[in-house]
């Protein structure tokens, strides 16, 4: 059964005493809306306790961060107090708490998609203005051919293309950065995670890349980034990299940054109006701690 949306009595503490309060920045709006989030039969809190425990979840001690939604740290008090417990279970199905964990891990990385920078790249958040740069290589049927989507026909393909991705990150939703080619302040192309399951710690990662730019070395580069980030940030066990086994160039990126060939998963896509297959690649943990430790 769902679960029933109960409003939590909040006594304020006594303002001759000193402790922890909330930070000025807190909104009472974001904070409601936060309290209505938990679950019913939750104890009284004062605000101090509110937000020791929200501190805890989040592992910092100065207050709210009003970049997050409400909702996150709803979920974030009702799973530290049930850890803890000091907060009875509503009874709802398990896989509902395991989404609300799944939510949580994804907006905690992505609520601010992390800028990485290499020797010659930055990755970075797309924007409105890179529209231009991402159709030159869009539209290139050479880039486009052994991708799942066709090349880009008209500026507002690629524009509708940017637009969703600028909606993923305001949704805090897993999203693609833009690679920029620092010595041309151009993006060149895109790459990120498309799928990241929390549950078992896994992601699927995917790249593309201007052809003016390829056989150099940038692209594995790139993807070398990501996966650090990948294990350093997020905490996967194992990150995944499918490609058209006709796709040479990308599988020896992937082969490059120490993924390990596991075989061809037959006609498992429809793209462009047929069934591929795909090549998969890997990299576990082990793996990549190996070979960072040389």
């Amino acid at each position: 059964m769902p679960t029933t949306a109960a409003k939590v009595q909040l006594r304020n503490p006594d303002p001759k005493k000193k402790g922890p309060r909330m930070a000025k920045t807190t909104s009472p709006v974001v904070r409601k809306a936060a309290l209505a989030t938990l679950p019913t039969k939750a104890p009284g809190l004062t605000l101090a306790e509110f937000h020791a425990a929200l501190a805890v979840r989040l592992g910092r001690t100065t207050g709210w961060d009003p970049t997050l939604s409400a909702q996150w740290y709803g979920m974030a008090i009702k799973l530290d107090l049930e850890a803890r417990g000091e907060l009875q279970r509503s009874g709802s199905p398990q896989r509902s708490l395991a989404h609300d964990r799944e939510l949580m891990q994804i907006e905690n990385v992505f609520s601010q998609l992390p800028q990485v920078t290499t020797d010659r790249l930055v990755l970075r958040r797309m924007r409105a203005s890179d529209v231009d740069d991402i159709y030159e290589y869009a539209s290139d049927p050479d880039v486009a051919r052994y991708t799942s989507w066709a090349p880009h026909t008209s500026p507002d393909e690629t524009r509708q293309f940017v637009r969703r991705v600028l909606d993923a990150y305001g949704e805090k939703r897993v999203a693609s950065w833009g690679i920029e080619l620092k010595a041309e302040r151009k993006l060149i192309g895109t790459g990120g995670y498309g799928h990241w399951d929390t549950g078992h710690s896994t992601a699927e990662l995917g790249y593309v890349l201007g052809k003016p730019y390829w056989g150099q070395g940038l692209m594995s580069e790139a993807v070398a980034a990501m996966i650090d980030l990948g294990f350093q940030r997020m905490a996967l066990n194992r990150i995944v990299i499918r490609m058209d086994p006709r796709n040479i160039g990308s599988w020896r990126v992937a082969e490059k940054c120490g993924c390990r060939f596991e075989g061809i998963a037959r006609q498992v896509v429809r793209a462009k109006g047929a069934f591929d297959d795909l090549m998969v690649w890997a990299i576990l943990r082990e793996d990549w701690a190996k070979r960072a430790a040389r």
